[in-house]
């Protein structure tokens, strides 16, 4: 008598018609290969801002803004050094030291000027009659290129020292600063990319690079480590030439995967059993655009204006990446409303510059026209309380017409209006409650 039939017990696996098996269950996670789910977020003090500028300030710290101011100042009293010197006019309303204020205000407009496409116009241009209002309102057109022209990041007086070690020590200090704050406000996603981005610039550097493959060719290479979903730069080294902290026999292209990478170790992200190389890595090819996009969007709205001074286009460069990075930690924030990145770029512009509006309107020789100009961009319960030196006396107006003192006496301008400390004659154009020679 033959054996009874066995049943067939459920199969584990399924077979394909190429003969490949599939299993029915997940393989088994063990230990620190376990996948561990990352979400991009803003950590630290970026979980808190609120506004544009805030998320801005978190990276670029007030520690950041001190250091320019210092420096800046001291390049500023050179110059009117030498301007006293050569026994030359100085301009009081010009020729004098700035502050951190009228500082963000550059750079606002600066913003402004990059999301409305006028990087690549002359200056001349954003004063003109038919451009728009708010560099008129902000600051004269004079005193705009006198602080860029006056821009330092370093002491001079000890550079000549610190270049023997580090040709990049002309904008080193806050460099690491904005790459610190950067790296410890935002809690990367699952994948991320370490790739080139090339920062254009034709001018004299020892340093500088030219790269066949990129849009802009010559410029200086910074290799950077970004985050694959969001574009954020995480981390970023600039290439300098030659590198000096690398371990003995130690390929080039490794050392920057392993010093970019700092910041993500021990952090549980997969590690491959074979190859024992990161899971960035193997994911390269699907996740390579990270720094791409990153670079692309820092070029749409960029602030960089053409320049001689290659530490000036490194600045503009971390402005523009403090544009994206912000933009990232802002959107992040739950508690805030999202926005399109012009929309952003614009708001905060406009957040920067507002604090010197505010202030310029108490300036007691602002001229009518600009007044009403700059009551434009801010709110109403913002304007200060007028300024008046004389608050008894209600009229400047004049019985008889006279010439204008302040206006070339070719223009012949009659007016009846005068400064309540000097009595000199004023134009429409100069109107105020005092001269602008009394208030000096």
């Amino acid at each position: 008598m033959a054996a009874p039939l066995r049943k067939r017990g459920r199969t584990s696996f399924l077979r394909s018609k190429s003969g490949h098996k599939w299993s029915l269950s997940a393989p088994e996670q063990r230990g620190r290969n376990a996948q561990v789910s990352y979400t991009p977020a803003p950590k630290g003090d970026a979980m808190y801002a609120r506004s544009p500028v805030e998320s801005w300030a978190i990276l670029f710290s007030n520690e950041i803004l001190e250091i320019i101011l210092k420096h800046t100042n001291e390049q500023i009293n050179r110059r009117i050094g030498e301007l006293e010197r050569r026994q030359m006019v100085i301009d009081t309303s010009l020729h004098k030291v700035t502050d951190i204020v009228e500082l963000k205000a550059v750079f606002g407009l600066l913003y402004y000027a990059g999301a409305h496409k006028l990087i690549k116009c002359k200056t001349m241009n954003w004063w003109s009659v038919h451009s728009m209002p708010l560099f008129k309102a902000t600051m004269s057109r004079n005193r705009f290129t006198f602080l860029f022209d006056c821009l330092r990041f370093d002491d001079k007086n000890t550079r000549n020292e610190r270049k023997a070690i580090d040709c990049f020590t002309h904008i080193r200090e806050i460099w690491d600063l904005f790459i610190e704050r950067c790296k410890n406000n935002y809690e990367p996603g699952k994948n991320i990319t370490i790739d080139e981005q090339l920062l254009s610039f034709r001018g004299r550097c020892s340093f500088k690079m030219y790269i066949l493959s990129k849009p802009d060719k010559y410029g200086f290479k910074i290799v950077s480590m970004n985050d694959a979903d969001t574009h954020y730069m995480i981390n970023a080294i600039p290439y300098c030439g030659t590198v000096t902290e690398r371990v003995e026999n130690e390929p080039i292209p490794i050392y920057y995967v392993r010093k970019l990478s700092e910041p993500i170790y021990d952090t549980n992200r997969k590690v491959d059993e074979e190859s024992g190389k990161p899971e960035m890595i193997l994911f390269y090819n699907r996740t390579k655009g990270g720094t791409d996009s990153f670079d692309q969007k820092c070029h749409q709205y960029t602030v960089a204006r053409k320049t001689n001074r290659w530490p000036v286009r490194m600045f503009y460069g971390m402005l523009d990446q403090a544009g994206v990075n912000s933009f990232v930690l802002f959107n992040l924030n739950q508690d805030n409303r999202p926005m399109k990145r012009l929309e952003y770029l614009m708001e905060l512009s406009l957040q920067l510059v507002h604090p010197y509006l505010v202030r310029r309107l108490e300036t007691p020789t602002l001229r009518g026209t600009l007044r009403s100009l700059i009551q434009d961009f801010i709110r109403p319960e913002d304007v200060p309380a007028e300024i008046d030196i004389r608050h008894d006396v209600s009229d400047n107006k004049m019985t008889k017409q006279k010439r204008c003192s302040l206006c070339p006496s070719s223009l012949d301008r009659k007016t009846y209006f005068k400064c309540l400390q000097c009595d000199k004659p004023m134009c429409r154009e100069h109107v105020a409650k005092i001269s602008f020679q009394c208030a000096n």
